[in-house]
């Protein structure tokens, strides 16, 4: 639980981890050293995955958003004697199979891993598992 402490004019300048309000005069306090967290870092290749994961976020889902104007041409050229309720179904089934498809790859990928990563591509490749 986050509990802020009050600086010199009595706001509150940064959260302290103990489960009671403490006055930053506390010289106990004062001389602890901040508790730094230790965070792996993946460096280019993590950066790489985010880049990628957020392209093919942005194309799959402004596909989808987009399907009003996919909608006006169907109903204008392809499925002209078709009602707007019935062509939205195409719309509403991509949606779906989009969000559905996280519902269950989520939880493969929880209990299973990346399992096609360039390390294990490249160890795979030297025979090294």
């Amino acid at each position: 639980m986050d509990i802020k402490h009050k600086g010199s004019e009595g706001s509150l300048v940064a959260p302290v981890t103990h489960a009671e309000n403490i006055d930053i005069e506390d010289e106990s306090l004062a001389r602890e050293p901040p508790m730094l967290l230790d965070f792996p870092d993946g460096g280019k290749e993590a950066w790489l995955v985010a880049a990628g994961t957020a392209t093919i976020l942005f194309c799959t889902l402004g596909y989808t958003n987009s399907f009003g104007v996919f909608q006006a041409y169907y109903m204008f050229h392809q499925l002209q004697e078709e009602t707007p309720d019935a062509v939205s179904w195409i719309g509403s089934t991509q949606a779906f199979l989009v969000f559905a498809s996280g519902a269950v790859g989520g939880p493969i990928f929880d209990r299973y891993g990346a399992g096609v990563s360039s390390s294990r591509r490249h160890d795979n490749a030297k025979g090294n598992l």
